[in-house]
């Protein structure tokens, strides 16, 4: 509970910050479910999880910083505790599109672009 109610007005101002010029907004790893709540009550928005394979993940998530397997699946262990630690079952549920994330990229970007046009 710590963390939501410190981080909830801040991601909440960065979020506000960049709607007042944009009429979308892309945000990546957002795990605290009373954001959500309060982005869905006060924006027209849709919320995507993207289901992936630990495998699949722990192979970007090492290409993409540029580290070893291991040091991708440790990155991933902290990332798991704090999707513990903030509800992330609850956001889950409350998706409006589940992705299946063991696609190629270009597959997901694609998917994801046809459920931001609707």
């Amino acid at each position: 509970m710590y963390l939501k109610r410190k981080y909830l007005g801040h991601i909440l101002n960065i979020i506000n910050k960049q709607l007042s010029n944009r009429d979308v907004v892309i945000v990546d790893g957002l795990y605290i479910d009373d954001v959500v709540r309060v982005l869905k009550e006060n924006y027209n928005c849709k919320m995507m999880y993207l289901e992936t394979d630990n495998n699949i993940r722990y192979e970007r998530i090492s290409k993409r910083l540029g580290i070893t397997i291991e040091q991708a699946k440790k990155e991933n262990e902290i990332k798991e505790r704090l999707k513990d630690e903030v509800g992330i079952d609850t956001l889950i549920e409350s998706a409006d599109y589940v992705i299946d994330g063991n696609k190629s990229i270009n597959e997901i970007f694609e998917i994801a672009k046809q459920f931001i046009v609707e």
